[in-house]
């Protein structure tokens, strides 16, 4: 069986708003799409794309679902660090990504690892090994929210670190090329 922490960036109640379905309603449209066949980062992917959840949401969405159908053992969520940062430009969702990719290339701090069709960025963090995804999300012809997610952080003073540095930095890595 699978060892997996859940992400602690929403209690229960504020993942089922966010998501607009009860964890039963959840697990049983879950079960009939063929969810329980595939791998729980394919889950939370598939959730991500199909019903526009942000990630930390549709990850433990997926979690929890291979808790339920006996997939994967949840284990303690207390060493699990993370942060998420966003903000929406004023710019179409093609000039947003290739500056993003221009910043992390430039800035040496991350190693582009995966590309996938111009909607997120995969990267690992070169000085702890640590990984961050980049996803965006237009908002019309001209707007884009591009949103950084930074996990596997070693401890929450590492997250608030990170945490302010993407609030410090994420204006910059679009504004300044």
């Amino acid at each position: 069986m699978n060892k997996a922490s859940i992400p602690t960036d929403y209690t229960n109640k504020e993942l089922l708003n966010e998501s607009g379905r009860t964890w039963t309603q959840w697990f049983s449209e879950m079960q009939s799409k063929g969810f329980d066949e595939i791998s729980v980062i394919d889950m939370s992917r598939r959730l991500t794309d199909d019903y526009k959840l942000d990630e930390p949401c549709a990850r433990i969405i997926a979690l929890r679902f291979c808790q339920h159908i006996g997939k994967c053992e949840i284990t303690d969520t207390a060493s699990v660090f993370e942060v998420s940062v966003s903000k929406t430009f004023n710019y179409p969702i093609s000039e947003v990504y290739n500056r993003a990719t221009d910043w992390l290339e430039s800035e040496n701090r991350a190693e582009l690892q995966e590309r996938i069709n111009s909607k997120r960025l995969n990267c690992k963090w070169l000085s702890d090994n640590s990984m961050v995804g980049v996803k965006f999300q237009s908002k019309g012809e001209a707007k884009t929210k591009m949103v950084v997610q930074h996990e596997r952080l070693e401890s929450k003073t590492d997250a608030d670190i990170m945490r302010n540095f993407w609030k410090r930095s994420i204006s910059n890595m679009i504004e300044t090329l």
